[in-house]
């Protein structure tokens, strides 16, 4: 939900447009695999590039049904992102270790 809850569109009567400068994009549901379906536009680890959302498949399945996780890519390895376990929100090193291996795709949210 933090990839979503940070790039997302208000909708819904649901706004957070107080807490920053831009209005948000359309993305689908807040669920990582539903985020992954969108676009047919999918971009490898080197096409990436800050402010993409990543995608990764903790259990190999390499296709959007797997997808389990997003972060945000900050660039130069690292990703912001939250997991489901007391650690909250967190910077992360993605270019090595789990976050590598399980690397699907990438997506292009924000437009320059």
């Amino acid at each position: 939900g933090f990839a979503w809850w940070v790039l997302a569109r208000p909708t819904s009567g649901w706004d957070n447009t107080k807490f920053r400068p831009y209005t948000g994009w359309r993305l689908p549901e807040r669920a990582s695999r539903y985020m992954a379906k969108g676009p047919s536009d999918r971009l490898t680890w080197k096409e990436s590039r800050a402010t993409d959302l990543m995608f990764f498949d903790g259990d190999g399945g390499k296709r959007w049904e797997g997808v389990d996780h997003a972060g945000i890519y900050l660039g130069r390895g690292w990703i912001i992102d939250s997991s489901s376990s007391r650690d909250g929100v967190s910077l992360t090193w993605a270019r090595t270790g789990w976050y590598r291996q399980n690397f699907v795709w990438s997506r292009r949210i924000v437009r320059t």
